[in-house]
């Protein structure tokens, strides 16, 4: 999972943790990478001042396919 942060020029620098979305809109609290579909990652910071900033970023899994060959 992308990591990020939040750096306010009086106050510093803060981590700032995602909220995970399912493709159903169910938040959870990771992605299994076996778990095909389009997830939403929003990542929320709140400075001293209530200044907002969010980022949202989609993390697509897609279905393993297997072709087979015959090489007979």
């Amino acid at each position: 999972m992308p990591t990020a942060k939040a750096v306010d020029q009086v106050k510093g620098t803060w981590k700032v943790s995602p909220v995970i979305y399912q493709p159903n809109g169910k938040k959870i609290k990771k992605i299994k990478a076996t778990a095909p579909g389009k997830y939403t990652v929003i990542y929320t910071a709140v400075d001293y001042e209530k200044n907002k900033a969010v980022k949202k970023i989609y993390i697509v899994i897609e279905e393993e396919t297997f072709h087979l060959i015959d090489i007979s």
